[in-house]
């Protein structure tokens, strides 16, 4: 058995892998896509900010196994992918693939999962190798255009891109709405583009309310990465609004056919969603290890 780093010339045949492996509930790692195509322009993607980091296994020449995923750069942290493994010895590869990616990659700090909540496998794996489970699950939605194309136009009013005037209300409504976000307020800054945006609700007063951060994702989706209204200001309606406003973006404005989004178990937001055209897709949980 042969194993190494994978190079972007590896990424076809990667693709073909885990495209063979991620349909099925029972091998699902909902940290990546699951056609190939898709999976290969993911791989690409983070190929051109240096953003990935796998492992892979060959027999006899031939793509048996990987383990990896999308990364920080330099690699401090990596959003874990698999294991994908086509050999009948799958706790043995499994193993030998994790020992050589924390080879690989020695300053790895964190490592992070998202399972289907079928995958008892994987499950299982890590939490063998010490990765601690979260105790709620979290549910992925997805909109598609043609669910919302005949609903309710909503007023826009008051909604308005980010400016720096708002950005101590941002910070003190991300920090306390998500603890432990894995964007940053700065890293959040950093990726608004045309494609990817902060909408800021603000009241009749131009008072702050409530925030989305949406972002048009390498395989041509909109994804909803953080939604929050301050407390005294829910009940409105606002959430809703935001909602509106990314998926006439999202599906009028850069013609994309779906939005998706994650929301934890405990999380009331799920109605909001359902009541906006999103579909739960899969179940998953997270897991994360500190090296």
């Amino acid at each position: 058995m042969l194993f190494r780093i994978a190079l972007p010339t590896d990424f076809t045949e990667m693709a073909e892998l885990i495209a063979k492996q991620n349909n099925r509930e029972e091998c699902h790692s909902l940290h990546c896509e699951q056609s190939e195509q898709n999976v290969l322009k993911e791989l690409k993607d983070y190929a051109t900010r240096k953003e990935y980091a796998f492992v892979l296994a060959f027999e006899n020449q031939k793509l048996v196994g990987l383990l990896g995923g999308d990364s920080t750069f330099p690699v401090d942290e990596i959003w874990l992918w698999g294991p994908f493994i086509l050999s009948p010895n799958w706790n043995q590869l499994a193993n030998s693939l994790f020992d050589e990616l924390l080879k690989c990659f020695p300053d790895t700090k964190k490592l992070t999962t998202f399972s289907n909540l079928k995958n008892q496998q994987a499950r299982d794996f890590f939490k063998a190798h010490g990765f601690a489970e979260k105790k709620e699950f979290t549910h992925q939605y997805q909109c598609e255009k043609a669910e919302v194309a005949s609903q309710e136009v909503t007023s826009e009013d008051g909604i308005v891109e980010f400016e720096r005037s708002y950005l101590k209300d941002l910070n003190a409504l991300h920090r306390s709405a998500f603890p432990n976000a894995y964007y940053s307020i700065d890293e959040m800054l950093g990726l608004i583009s045309p494609d990817h945006k902060i909408w800021i609700k603000l009241d009749e007063y131009g008072n702050f309310c409530a925030y989305l951060f949406g972002m048009k994702t390498p395989n041509e989706e909109g994804f909803v990465h953080f939604l929050a209204v301050k407390h005294e200001h829910r009940k409105k309606g606002i959430g809703s609004q935001l909602l509106r406003k990314a998926q006439r973006f999202y599906f009028d404005e850069k013609g994309l056919e779906s939005i998706s989004l994650t929301v934890a178990e405990a999380n009331n937001a799920r109605r909001l969603y359902q009541k906006n055209g999103f579909k739960l897709q899969y179940t998953g949980v997270g897991a994360r290890k500190a090296l």
